[in-house]
Order: structure tokens, then sequence, then C-alpha cells
């Protein structure tokens, strides 16, 4: 017979196996106990607790018809009738009907037998109120002492007697479902205990035999596959160092000497990588085979790092000026003519142009629209230009109409000049931004530089020009709300003064009315006094 090798492999398979088999019993297990659970939560929510509350609900509305049917007997009172009526047609049917329908998932014999119990008396009961209410329906029949008598006595042999008989069997099955009520909440909380501990169990065993195989596993290898082990790990952590090459011709030394050409071609790399580490990305690097993937990886990224440091530059120029243009939207808007010098200030200054100017939509007057320069910026000097362009005129017109970028690299001589102390020239470049907003332009930036304007700096302009746009627009806005303000607060005071003079008015005309009648009286006691003169 074959003795089988317990070779590594082999015995981590059987430790998977064992961890496998484990999860799988305790899967199953923990299934079969939330599956227990599932079903007491479903008895608990659907079954005892509405069965409950209904043989609770059902005492009160038995209780409630022998007080009422005894109202009806001896008081002759139409609210006291209609109260008993609508229990007996609405609350009392409806009521029975669940706790039928939860009784026929009862399982306790006992229950079942007391429910069946109540329900017949529950019948004679409805059935004797009945006799009482139809045998007392008018005013007459309580002037009929036979009917009267015998709803009586119907009321103490059929209604009395009997839901006081019910109320000791609601009572004991009010008890035994309580009881139940806590045997289910019991076995609830049993079960999750169980699967807490089923789940420490299986966690603890994993871990044991984790352990076991770890340790055993370390234990069955042999000195020449440590020694090599530990040789790599040093390289794993970052300590190479070279390693001489062994004659030895067995798997060991095979693996050994590969080992070592593998460390002096990571010494390559790794001289390469610090130079690239140091920001020489025009060092070299030789292969050492065609199939060297990490030293084709190695020079890709050179090549990579080397187009991604100049783009990460850019985007960290392009963040910084959105937000310091940022900072200075939010500071300067409430006062136009500083909101669009500080604008044009930064925006030449961060872009090392020379010189710009935005124009800004005029809608004074919607019939001849024109676009103002609102600021220009040259040579660190603020100038403040009039000028004034009609829809269409020029670059910026275009501009305004395309609602698209301009670049110009051939700028026409007689276009712009950029003048200084050593005189005039003509800008190598020309950018032309519409300040648009949900493909509305509210006007045009204008930027003159010698130096060409690379793209990543004609996105920032155009990402520039929508904040300055959005702003424009909220800083109209709210220069108009405060005008509109200032209106309606001097329409009111205008309001207030009218008023104020109205009321006086009414009161000197009170005061005028006052006198009139006075005057008017004493006119008449005058003549009056007279008459009673020419009689004596």
């Amino acid at each position: 017979m074959k003795k089988i090798t317990f070779n590594i492999s082999l015995k981590l398979t059987i430790t998977y196996l064992i961890i496998v088999l484990a999860t799988i019993l305790s899967s199953v297990f923990c299934y079969y106990v939330l599956s227990k659970n599932k079903t007491a939560d479903n008895d608990l929510r659907y079954v005892s607790i509405p069965s409950l509350e209904n043989l609770k609900e059902l005492k009160l509305l038995m209780l409630e018809v022998k007080k009422q049917t005894n109202n009806w007997i001896y008081i002759s009172n139409k609210k006291e009738k209609d109260v008993l009526t609508d229990i007996i047609t609405n609350k009392y049917p409806v009521v029975n009907k669940q706790l039928i329908e939860h009784s026929a998932k009862w399982t306790d014999d006992k229950e079942l037998t007391i429910l069946k119990s109540i329900n017949e008396n529950n019948i004679k009961i409805m059935k004797a109120v009945g006799n009482i209410t139809s045998n007392l329906a008018t005013e007459d029949d309580y002037n009929d002492d036979t009917k009267l008598d015998n709803a009586i006595a119907d009321y103490e042999t059929n209604v009395l007697k009997l839901i006081d008989i019910n109320n000791t069997s609601y009572e004991n099955l009010i008890n035994l479902k309580n009881e139940n009520l806590v045997l289910l909440q019991d076995n609830k909380s049993f079960l999750l205990q169980m699967l807490i501990t089923i789940i420490t169990i299986l966690l603890i065993v994993v871990i044991v035999i984790s352990l076991f195989s770890l340790i055993y596993t370390k234990r069955s290898i042999t000195k020449p596959l440590i020694e090599l082990k530990e040789i790599i790990a040093q390289v794993a952590l970052g300590e190479v160092n070279a390693m001489d090459k062994i004659n030895r011709l067995d798997e060991i030394g095979q693996m050994q000497n590969a080992v070592s050409d593998m460390i002096n071609g990571l010494n390559q790399k790794i001289n390469f990588s610090d130079e690239i580490g140091k920001g020489n990305y025009g060092s070299e690097f030789d292969l050492l085979s065609e199939k060297d993937k990490l030293g084709s990886a190695l020079i890709a990224m050179r090549n990579n790092l080397q187009i991604a440091s100049i783009e990460d530059a850019q985007r960290n120029w392009n963040s910084s000026g959105l937000a310091q243009l940022g900072e200075l939207l939010r500071l300067n808007n409430d006062d136009e003519t500083k909101f669009y010098n500080s604008i044009m200030s930064f925006i030449v200054k961060y872009c090392k142009a020379n010189q710009g100017g935005i124009f800004i939509l005029n809608e004074e007057n919607p019939n001849n629209l024109t676009l103002d320069l609102a600021a220009c910026y040259a040579y660190d000097k603020r100038k403040y230009v009039s000028k004034q362009l009609e829809i269409g005129e020029g670059l910026v017109g275009q501009c305004y109409i395309e609602k698209e970028v301009i670049y110009l690299t051939d700028v026409p001589d007689k276009y712009t000049h950029i003048t200084s102390g050593l005189g005039e020239a003509t800008p190598t470049c020309v950018v032309l931004i519409p300040l648009k907003v949900n493909n509305t332009v509210n006007g045009v930036i204008e930027i003159a530089s010698f130096k060409p304007l690379e793209k990543f700096e004609i996105e920032f302009l155009t990402k520039t020009a929508e904040s300055i746009s959005s702003t424009v627009v909220t800083l109209r806005i709210n220069i108009k709300t405060s005008l509109l303000l200032e209106q309606t607060q001097q329409q009111a005071e205008e309001m207030r003064a009218q008023e104020e003079e109205m009321r006086q008015n009414l009161e000197e005309l009170k005061a005028t009315q006052e006198e009139f009648l006075r005057k008017e009286q004493s006119y008449i006691d005058e003549i009056a006094e007279l008459k009673g003169n020419q009689n004596q």
C-alpha cells in the first residue's frame, strides 16, 4: 500500500476542507435556528399578540352589551339604544371575525375548547339581546307588562348569566394566551442566544484550526527553504542586498541562483527608480530581456510620471486660481466697479498676460443691446476706458454671438498694441471668452499676451468665465433688488405721509361739522325762545 505524503499543499487542503465543513454545518444549524426564530416571531406578531388583543377587546364589548342591554330595558333612551345597536351590528362582528381568523392558527386544544364555549354563549347572548330589542322596540312596548317581564327574564337568564360565565372563560383564555406569549418570547430569546453561541463556537474553531495550520505549516518547512524564505522576506521588506550564486545543481540551488539574478535585476531597477524619484526623467534603463515586464513598466512609469507631473502642475495651477477667484467673487460682489476691476487685475496677473478687458452686456435699452467695457488692465496699471461695442462688432461682438472661445495666434497688426516703457508691440495671442451661463451670454473677456496661452490656461479662463458670469447675474439681481427695495420704502414713506395728511383733514372736517351742529342747535334754541315770548 502506497503511503500518502502529507505535503504542505495537502495539509492546507485538509485544513481548508475542515474549515469549510465546519462552516457549512454551522450555517445549516444557524439557518435552522433562524427559521425556528422566524416561526416564533411570526406566531408572536401575527397570531398570539393579535389574538390576545381581540380577546380583551371582545370581553370589553360584551360587558358593554351587558350594560347597554340593561339600559335598553330600564331606560328608554335613543342614544343608549344607538350605542347597543352599533356594538351588535358593527363592532362585535368585526372583532369576532378577527378572533376567528387568528384562532384558526391556534394549536392548543384547551384554548380552542374554551373559545368554542365562548362563541356558543355569545351566539345565545346575541340572540337574547335581539329578542329583547325587538320586544321593546317602541314606547308602547314598554307599557306592555308581559313584554317587559319577558325581556327582563330573558336578560337575567340568557344575557347576564352567560356574560358572567364568559367573563370567567375570557380570563382563563387570556391567562393561557399570556402564558403562551411568555413561552414564545422565552423560546425566541433562547434561539437567539443559541445562535450567538454557535457563531462564537464557529469563530473559535476557525481561529484554532487556522493557528494550528499556521504553526504546523511553518514547522514543516526545511532549513534550506527557511533560509531562502528569509532572503525573499528581506527583499519583500525592501532590503535588497547583493547575493552570490552557488554551484548547487538541485532545485534549491536553482531557486537560490534565480533569486540572485532577481536581486541583481532589482538593484538595477532600484537605481533607475531613485533617479525617477529625484525628478530625473531623462535617465536611461536597459531591459534585462525582452520579457522584462517590470523594466518596461518602470520605463512607462517614468514617461507617465513626466506627463503627470506637468498635468498635475497645471491642475494645481487651475485649482489655486479658481479658489482665489472664488474668494474675490465672494468679497467684491456688492460693488460693480470694484468687482470688475479686481477680476481683470487677478486674471491678467495670474495668467501672466499683458492686458485684458471685460465687456458686460448692457440691457438698459432692449432694442439696442451693447457690450460695454466694464474694466481693463495692463502692465500692473488699471485703466478706466469708456468704450462701447455693438452686438456683432469686432471679435468681441463675434464671440458674444457665437458663444464660443476665440483664440488667435496670428493677431493683425492694427488689432491692439501692448504698451510699455520700451514702446509698443503687437501681442502674440489674443483669447476671447464668453461669460456664459445656461447658454446665456452676459459679456465677454478679452486677454492679450506676448506669451502664447496653453490649452490648460484657456480651460482655466473658460471655467473662470462661468463663475464670473454666475456672479454677474447674481450681482445684477442684487442691485435691482436693492433699487426695488429703496423704491418700495420710499413709496411706503409717501403713503404714510398721505395717510397722516388725510387723518388731519378728517379731524379738521370733524371739528367743522361739530361747530356747524353747535351753531345750528343755538339757532334752533333762539327760535324756540322767540316763539315762546310771542305766545305769552
